[in-house]
């Protein structure tokens, strides 16, 4: 898969994912996470405050992706969440979301969906990591969990 998908493509992409959607800039600050150590199976929330600082209203979605550290083979990203909101000029709202245990989970080569331990990382921004402004958290999974699909 390597190349083929936003997931697995390591290159620069002429235009990103949500490019041109917005008239506006928004900034991404004071992310913070249920827990830095999530049990696998467990839902894990995320908050993060959205400021819109450019000189018109405008609409934002906020995007969520997993960087799973530890497994050879996993996705490089994964889009796990977004929400969409409307900020008017110079306006700051805090955004929450609560991901699933099915978000957090990886698929194995043999098809079969769980929680695995280790390392993650989790972007939050208005678009895919190193292409928008958001904010980089770190949490450590604790256990496995099988996922249903």
């Amino acid at each position: 898969m390597s190349n083929r998908t936003y997931r697995y493509f390591s290159g620069e992409p002429l235009y990103g994912f949500g490019y041109g959607l917005s008239y506006t800039r928004f900034g991404y600050s004071a992310g913070k996470l249920s827990s830095s150590r999530a049990q696998a199976g467990q839902p894990l929330k995320v908050q993060v405050e959205v400021k819109n600082e450019g000189e018109r209203d405008g609409a934002e979605t906020i995007e969520a992706y997993l960087i799973p550290e530890h497994a050879a083979g996993a996705p490089l990203r994964q889009l796990v969440g977004f929400e969409k909101t409307q900020l008017r000029r110079g306006e700051s709202k805090t955004m929450q979301m609560t991901l699933t245990p099915r978000e957090l989970s990886l698929v194995s080569a043999d098809g079969t969906r769980s929680v695995e331990p280790g390392e993650y990382k989790l972007y939050v921004g208005g678009g895919q990591p190193g292409q928008s402004t958001g904010t980089m958290l770190r949490f450590h999974v604790v256990g496995r969990a099988a996922v249903q699909r």
